[in-house]
Parts: C-alpha cells; sequence; structure tokens
C-alpha cells in the first residue's frame, strides 16, 4: 500500500478534495486481515475518515483491487520519537493557523 498510497491520496482528492487533504495528513499504521489502519493527529481528521469511510472503501478497492476495511485511530502526541512528521502543530499557534494546517495543509512562509 506504501507504493500507491499517493496514487489513492490523489484519487481521493480528485473526487472529495476535503477528504483528500484530510487523508494525505494520515500516517499508515498497518494493513492486516483487510483492516487499513490510519493513524489521525486529532479527532477532526479521524471523523472526516469515519463520516467518509464507504467512500474511502470504494475508491480503495478500485485503486487496489481488494477490499478493505478503513480504520482511523488518533495518535497520542507524547513526543516526536516514532516517526511523527514536521506538520504536528505547536501548541503556541494561533487555532486559526492550527485549522489551515490541519485542514488544508498549509505551512507559513
Amino acid at each position: 500500500m506504501r507504493s500507491r498510497g499517493a496514487e489513492y491520496v490523489a484519487e481521493v482528492s480528485r473526487l472529495k478534495i476535503s477528504v483528500g487533504v484530510v487523508l494525505g495528513a494520515t500516517t499508515l499504521l498497518g494493513v492486516s486481515q483487510g483492516v487499513v489502519r490510519l493513524g489521525c493527529v486529532d479527532e477532526f481528521q479521524a471523523s472526516t475518515v469515519q463520516r467518509n469511510r464507504e467512500v474511502l472503501m470504494e475508491i480503495f478497492a478500485r485503486v487496489f483491487n481488494a477490499r478493505g476495511v478503513i480504520q482511523p485511530e488518533v495518535q497520542e502526541t507524547g513526543g516526536e520519537a516514532g516517526g511523527g512528521t514536521a506538520k504536528t502543530p505547536s501548541a503556541e499557534e494561533h487555532p486559526v493557523v492550527q485549522a489551515l494546517r490541519r485542514e488544508l495543509g498549509a505551512e507559513p512562509l
């Protein structure tokens, strides 16, 4: 899945851009027995993935030619060990900046 993950995110973005942006910010935790576990940085990401599970599973089946169940999981942010990305907002950022990063993938200039 990792090798074709970008293709999957691109297809989701083509059909539902807001869901694609959120999906692009998740982390693949693993695939086991047809369950695709996605790591989410917060409840917003997890609920967006959960609300759009049916569409995500349909696109997954089309791209990978296999059935899978999408399972979002909120990841603990107890530190940077564990391969976290630099996209996680700091606690000092304004909530609007955090929302722009989280929802649109924006980066400050």
